[in-house]
C-alpha cells in the first residue's frame, strides 16, 4: 500500500461539498491516493477496497477501542458493540447473536414491507425522489417506533422531535447531524415511558 502526499490535493469529510457529492474525490482517492492522511480530519483514509478488506480483521493495528465514526459522540467509544476489540467485542458478540438471527427477527418483516409500500406509494408517478430523504429513513423511523412500541406519528413530525437530520441538514456536513443526535436519548426516554 503506497503512502502519497500530494498539497494540492486535500479530502476533509467535515466539508459540506464533499457532504453533497463525495463520489468524484473518492475517485482521485482510489486512484491516486490509496492511503491518505486528512490533515483537516486528522485521520488516515483507505479508498481501496482491498487495503480496507485487509485493514478490517486487523484490530491490533486498526482498533475500534476510541470509537469508529468519524466524528464520535462523547462517551460512545467502548460502550457500543463496534467500538469494543477482541476478545471483549467476541464475548458480547456472542451474547447477542441469537438476537440477530433470521427467526429472532421474522416478526419485522411484515411491519417493513408494509411501510415500505406505503412509503412507495406515495412517490408513485413521480419520476425521481430522494432515496434516503423519502423513503429510506422514513421506513427506518417508522421500524424504530415499531422496536419501541411507540405511538405512530408522522415521520416528518417523529424526525424533527427526535433530532433526525431533515434531507437539507445532509447539506450542512455530518458534524452538525451528529452533535443534534447527542440529544435524541434525553428526548426518547420521556417521551416512550409518557406515551405522547
Amino acid at each position: 500500500m503506497d503512502v502519497l502526499e500530494d498539497p494540492g490535493f486535500t479530502f476533509d469529510p467535515y466539508s459540506p461539498g464533499i457532504d453533497a457529492n463525495q463520489f468524484p474525490a473518492y475517485k482521485i482517492l482510489r486512484d491516486e491516493y490509496p492511503c491518505f492522511w486528512s490533515e483537516q480530519a486528522g485521520k488516515w483514509v483507505l479508498s481501496r477496497y482491498d487495503d480496507i478488506l485487509a485493514a478490517l480483521p486487523n484490530w491490533r493495528i486498526y482498533s475500534s477501542a476510541k470509537g469508529n465514526l468519524v466524528d464520535e459522540f462523547p462517551g460512545r467509544a467502548g460502550s457500543t458493540l463496534g467500538s469494543f476489540d477482541p476478545p471483549r467485542h467476541d464475548r458480547l458478540r456472542g451474547l447477542i447473536q441469537s438476537a440477530v438471527t433470521k427467526r429472532a427477527l421474522d416478526h419485522l418483516i411484515a411491519p417493513a414491507k408494509a411501510s415500505a409500500r406505503m412509503h412507495l406509494a406515495a412517490l408513485e408517478g413521480r419520476e425521481s425522489f430522494d432515496f434516503v430523504g423519502e423513503f429510506g429513513s422514513k421506513v427506518t423511523v417508522d421500524l424504530l417506533f415499531h422496536l419501541f412500541a411507540l405511538p405512530r406519528r408522522p415521520t416528518s413530525e417523529a424526525r424533527k422531535r427526535f433530532g433526525f437530520p431533515s434531507v437539507d441538514d445532509q447539506t450542512k456536513g455530518p458534524a452538525g447531524s451528529l452533535r443534534r443526535g447527542l440529544s435524541v436519548s434525553a428526548i426518547l426516554v420521556p417521551y416512550s415511558s409518557s406515551g405522547q
